[in-house]
């Protein structure tokens, strides 16, 4: 049984008020399209919202995933981690596991099974 997750848009607004996404912005609105989010910034909260941004910008809704799901978007994306080691690097990309999870329990919700 694999759980799903949703984004809390409450959440995330309360984790930009205490900075732990960086310079993210919802002030033009929630929606995939409408949140400002730095994908430079070497946090990982951000580069994990900012995958999530991404994967639900064609259809500008947030979509429901699994942790696994994550783990798959930024392995995707590992090679672009590994090569700018200045901000990001092996152990960057290392640590990821233990952000998505804290990611999960911070920032969304469950909201079904599969």
């Amino acid at each position: 049984m694999k759980t799903l997750y949703g984004l809390n848009i409450q959440k995330v607004k309360q984790g930009c008020r205490d900075r732990w996404l960086g310079s993210t912005s919802l002030d033009n609105g929630s929606s995939p399209k409408d949140i400002v989010i730095d994908e430079g910034e070497p946090l990982h909260f951000v580069q994990l919202l900012y995958l999530l941004k991404e994967k639900c910008w064609e259809d500008d809704k947030w979509i429901a995933f699994t942790e696994d799901d994550m783990t798959c978007w930024v392995n995707g994306d590992a090679e672009t981690y590994l090569e700018n080691d200045a901000f990001f690097g092996v152990e960057f990309v290392n640590e990821f596991p233990n952000q998505i999870r804290l990611f999960l329990a911070s920032y969304c919700d469950t909201v079904g099974a599969y």
